[in-house]
Protein backbone atom coordinates (compact mmCIF):
# COMPACT_ATOMS: atom_id res chain seq x y z
CA UNK A 1 0.00 0.00 0.00
CA UNK A 2 1.31 3.77 -0.90
CA UNK A 3 1.50 6.44 1.05
CA UNK A 4 -0.81 8.26 -0.26
CA UNK A 5 -3.39 5.59 0.36
CA UNK A 6 -2.53 5.37 3.93
CA UNK A 7 -2.92 8.95 4.10
CA UNK A 8 -6.10 9.32 2.44
CA UNK A 9 -7.84 6.06 4.73
CA UNK A 10 -6.71 8.06 8.10
CA UNK A 11 -8.57 11.13 6.53
CA UNK A 12 -11.68 9.37 5.36
CA UNK A 13 -11.42 7.73 9.08
CA UNK A 14 -11.34 11.07 10.60
CA UNK A 15 -14.48 12.35 8.53
CA UNK A 16 -16.18 9.29 9.73
CA UNK A 17 -15.21 10.13 13.26
CA UNK A 18 -16.26 13.52 12.93
CA UNK A 19 -19.49 12.95 11.76
CA UNK A 20 -20.36 10.67 14.53
CA UNK A 21 -19.25 13.00 17.36
CA UNK A 22 -21.24 15.79 15.39
CA UNK A 23 -24.28 13.43 15.55
CA UNK A 24 -24.38 12.93 18.71
CA UNK A 25 -23.96 16.53 19.53
CA UNK A 26 -27.17 17.28 17.24
CA UNK A 27 -29.31 14.29 19.39
CA UNK A 28 -27.90 15.91 22.55
CA UNK A 29 -28.90 19.43 21.17
CA UNK A 30 -32.67 17.56 20.26
CA UNK A 31 -32.75 16.22 23.26
CA UNK A 32 -32.68 19.25 25.16
CA UNK A 33 -34.74 21.17 23.01
CA UNK A 34 -37.58 18.22 23.61
CA UNK A 35 -37.05 18.01 27.22
CA UNK A 36 -41.41 17.82 27.41
CA UNK A 37 -40.87 14.57 25.36
CA UNK A 38 -38.57 12.97 27.97
CA UNK A 39 -41.16 14.39 30.75
CA UNK A 40 -44.31 12.52 28.79
CA UNK A 41 -42.46 9.34 27.98
CA UNK A 42 -41.47 8.63 31.81
CA UNK A 43 -45.06 9.65 32.96
CA UNK A 44 -46.48 7.24 30.43
CA UNK A 45 -44.29 4.45 31.78
CA UNK A 46 -45.31 5.21 35.19
CA UNK A 47 -48.87 5.24 34.89
CA UNK A 48 -49.21 1.77 33.21
CA UNK A 49 -47.88 -0.26 36.06
CA UNK A 50 -45.91 -2.77 33.87
CA UNK A 51 -42.61 -3.85 32.82
CA UNK A 52 -42.11 -1.66 29.81
CA UNK A 53 -38.77 -1.71 28.11
CA UNK A 54 -38.23 2.08 27.57
CA UNK A 55 -37.23 2.60 23.89
CA UNK A 56 -36.06 6.01 23.96
CA UNK A 57 -33.60 5.63 26.95
CA UNK A 58 -30.57 5.17 24.36
CA UNK A 59 -31.40 8.96 23.34
CA UNK A 60 -31.98 10.62 26.15
CA UNK A 61 -28.44 9.57 27.33
CA UNK A 62 -26.31 12.64 28.24
CA UNK A 63 -23.61 14.14 26.17
CA UNK A 64 -20.36 15.65 27.35
CA UNK A 65 -20.28 18.40 24.91
CA UNK A 66 -16.71 19.46 26.64
CA UNK A 67 -15.50 15.94 25.43
CA UNK A 68 -17.05 15.91 22.09
CA UNK A 69 -15.28 19.74 21.12
CA UNK A 70 -11.98 18.07 21.96
CA UNK A 71 -12.99 15.10 19.44
CA UNK A 72 -13.52 17.21 17.00
CA UNK A 73 -10.60 19.64 17.49
CA UNK A 74 -8.66 16.31 17.77
CA UNK A 75 -10.05 15.27 14.43
CA UNK A 76 -9.59 18.97 13.47
CA UNK A 77 -5.68 18.63 14.12
CA UNK A 78 -5.29 14.82 12.71
CA UNK A 79 -6.77 16.07 9.17
CA UNK A 80 -4.54 19.20 8.76
CA UNK A 81 -1.38 16.86 9.74
CA UNK A 82 -2.38 14.12 7.29
CA UNK A 83 -3.33 17.02 4.41
CA UNK A 84 0.43 18.25 5.34
CA UNK A 85 1.92 15.09 4.81
CA UNK A 86 -0.05 14.43 1.69
CA UNK A 87 1.84 18.03 0.37
CA UNK A 88 5.47 16.62 1.50
CA UNK A 89 4.86 13.27 -0.80
CA UNK A 90 3.26 15.43 -3.43
CA UNK A 91 6.60 17.61 -3.44
CA UNK A 92 9.24 15.21 -3.10
CA UNK A 93 7.07 12.92 -6.13
CA UNK A 94 7.47 16.45 -8.14
CA UNK A 95 11.20 16.39 -6.89
CA UNK A 96 12.63 13.33 -8.20
CA UNK A 97 10.11 13.37 -11.35
CA UNK A 98 11.78 16.98 -11.63
CA UNK A 99 15.44 15.25 -11.08
CA UNK A 100 14.54 12.64 -13.61
CA UNK A 101 13.84 14.60 -16.51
Amino acid sequence: MDNYSVSLQAINRNFERFARSAERVARSADNRSDSYVQSSIQSQTALRNERVIDQASPLLQEVDLAAERVEQLNVRRSTEAQVKVLRTQDEMLGLVIDLKA
